[in-house]
């Protein structure tokens, strides 16, 4: 039975190659750095959940935002919107992606008005340039679907449990064919 466990050992330990795990960690890095760089720049991520931007933009679609001295008409923006929740007890806050339609100065700064391309009429409270996250740079539709799935309740099950269940099915498969290829020494 030692060279059973001899098999075993040495198959389970020659799964991780050095140039794969070195090519994992360099990938990982690069991309982690791209991440503290976008940040570092003032760059920032929304997910558009609704469908007021269409067919410029649709809901799922990832905004990548980049904050600028001033905006103009035409240009997509991210804003905050504070609104009273429906029982009146606390304020929320809403980051939403409209198209600036006008532009105005006023004491407290840069006042712009915004519209949704689907949206019939401008949005009804002005935006002060203190609420504005950014200007749209990037939008990578239906990315958002993806980012956001995880926090789903299925998406999470699907996290955790599928790769799970992928590694134990495959090491009982090495194992079943280490002892279904198992010769037993000859007695002598």
């Amino acid at each position: 039975m030692s060279k059973l466990k001899e098999s075993l050992h040495a198959n389970l330990h020659s799964n991780f190659h050095p140039l794969t795990i070195s090519t994992s960690v360099g990938a990982g890095l690069i991309c982690l750095s791209f991440i503290i760089y976008c940040f570092a720049v003032g760059f920032k991520l929304f997910v558009v959940g609704s469908g007021s931007m269409e067919p410029a933009i649709s809901p799922g679609t990832v905004i990548i935002t980049q904050p600028q001295d001033r905006y103009y008409p035409g240009e997509v923006i991210t804003y905050q919107q504070m609104y009273v929740n429906p029982g009146g007890y606390s304020l929320r806050q809403q980051n939403i992606t409209h198209r600036v339609v006008h532009t105005k100065p006023s004491p407290e700064g840069i006042i712009y008005k915004t519209k949704g391309d689907t949206n019939q009429q401008l949005d009804h409270d002005p935006v002060l340039h203190s609420q504005v996250l950014g200007k749209a740079i990037i939008a990578v539709p239906l990315l958002g679907f993806i980012l956001l799935w995880p926090h789903s309740q299925l998406g999470f099950y699907f996290m955790i449990l599928l790769p799970a269940m992928y590694i134990v099915v495959c090491q009982l498969v090495k194992i079943i064919k280490l002892i279904f290829n198992y010769v037993p020494p000859l007695a002598e």
